[in-house]
């Protein structure tokens, strides 16, 4: 006697129910996976700070770019780039974007003519006053779920790992 109508006398019709309770142990895993991760924290933190920021004040990179040129005025691109982890060619996109902004200038470097000095300008230092505060609600809003052990733990991890990465 043949069962579920094939040839073989096999009975499938539990098959699919393995196979898809495969599938879902499989996209367990894909989805406890630290890049699957990482990248859903990303998409979170995105979302976030696109929430609280109009597209007329400046991006996470062009704040980070501010806050390195601030700290020590009279930097290079390269320099720039260096100091924030992001590589020349961004870099480079970014702070002509803030020149367009007006938050920096560019200004030849008076010991080396060939050199460009970048400079934070009144404007640039107004636009880092109004970021810096939205910036801090949008980690409230990160860290909301979290103990405070538990954001201390998750920034020690963050740093441990952007520091991996910058030294590749």
């Amino acid at each position: 006697m043949r069962k579920s109508g094939n040839r073989r006398g096999v009975d499938h019709r539990n098959d699919d129910a393995e196979r898809s309770d495969k599938l879902i142990s499989g996209l367990e895993k894909v989805c406890r996976a630290p890049g699957y991760l990482i990248r859903r924290a990303h998409q979170f933190a995105t979302a976030a700070y696109t929430a609280e920021f109009d597209s007329d004040v400046v991006t996470g990179v062009q704040f980070v770019a501010l806050t390195a040129i601030s700290e020590q005025p009279g930097l290079t691109g390269v320099n720039v780039a260096e100091r924030i982890g992001y590589d020349k060619m961004t870099t480079s996109h970014v702070i002509r974007r803030l020149e367009r902004k007006g938050f920096i200038e560019r200004r030849q470097s008076e010991q080396d003519g060939r050199e460009i000095r970048i400079w934070l300008t009144p404007a640039g230092r107004a636009a880092m006053e109004v970021v810096a505060a939205r910036l801090w609600r949008v980690s409230d809003r990160l860290f909301a779920p979290l103990t405070m052990a538990e954001r201390e733990t998750l920034l020690a991890i963050l740093e441990k790992l952007e520091a991996a990465a910058r030294s590749g």
